[in-house]
């Protein structure tokens, strides 16, 4: 990368802006440079589309709070995964009234200092306004690297882990239940049979979703956790097989993804008694 690539950087910011693109670069990306729209908000220097996630780069000397709001009112009217980062070329500090702005809006912040690249905080998906559910606190700790994910911006792995806990209380459950009831499970066949304890321990999101379904005596909260589990399991398929995919199952997996939060949470409140 090299000074003449670009058009509309002022001089004194061309170091730090072909310093910053080859760091880009460097991560495997393929950045455009300086792309023109007419429904962007202003022309970032650069963009970098992945898949169905375009993410915008602005590199200035100092933050320019009016113009990320603009990006975030963009990226809320957009269809598909939309981040912007600001990148601050300077060595003075950012004002901590512009982080906390900035970060509240969901928009990234790199420092450049000694052709060094500093992530202050990650960039959240702008097309997505969902929020976290709130959690009682029995679920707090449970989940907690799940919210923490989300609001690093990491959606998809967000819903994984809130997968996984569920699962793993779904497991307890069943398992705990074989133990001091001895259910009998009935298959599509008509036919009853059981499961070992250490058979449960083994089963996926989607095998226990077929065993609360299969429960022959099963409790109304019984029945409502295995309806859960079939409507969170094809999402779970998606994060575990297919999140670096494009296509249908992503974008429908983004889609419900606040719902089904939700959906996650409520399974957890049943199966810990919240």
């Amino acid at each position: 990368m090299k000074a003449s690539d670009f058009e509309l950087v002022p001089e004194d910011l061309l170091d730090a802006v072909i310093v910053y693109g080859d760091w880009l670069v460097d991560r495997g990306f393929a950045p455009d440079i300086e792309p023109y729209d007419l429904e962007y908000p202003n022309v970032p220097v650069f963009r970098v589309i992945q898949q169905q996630a375009t993410s915008f780069y602005e590199i200035s000397s100092t933050v320019n709070v009016g113009q990320a709001e603009d990006w975030a009112n963009y990226g809320h009217a957009s269809s598909n995964e939309t981040r912007y980062i600001v990148v601050v070329a300077n060595d003075e500090p950012i004002k901590p009234s512009d982080l906390a702005k900035l970060a509240d809006l969901g928009i990234g912040v790199d420092v450049i200092s000694n052709s060094k690249v500093t992530t202050m905080h990650p960039s959240r998906d702008l097309s997505l306004t969902v929020e976290f559910p709130v959690l009682p606190k029995e679920l707090r700790l449970r989940l907690g690297k799940a919210r923490d994910l989300f609001e690093q911006g990491n959606w998809q792995e967000s819903f994984e882990d809130a997968c996984g806990v569920l699962a793993d209380d779904a497991r307890d459950y069943l398992a705990n239940a074989i133990d001091t009831r001895h259910p009998l499970f009935i298959d599509e066949n008509n036919r009853t049979k059981t499961y070992s304890r250490s058979a449960v321990q083994r089963m996926t999101l989607g095998h226990l979703a077929k065993a609360f379904d299969e429960l022959a005596q099963s409790s109304k909260m019984e029945r409502r956790v295995a309806q859960a589990l079939v409507r969170i399991n094809p999402g779970r398929v998606t994060t575990a097989h297919y999140k670096h995919d494009s296509g249908n199952r992503v974008t429908t997996l983004r889609e419900q993804f606040g719902k089904d939060l939700i959906v996650i949470v409520n399974a957890m409140k049943m199966l810990n008694g919240c």
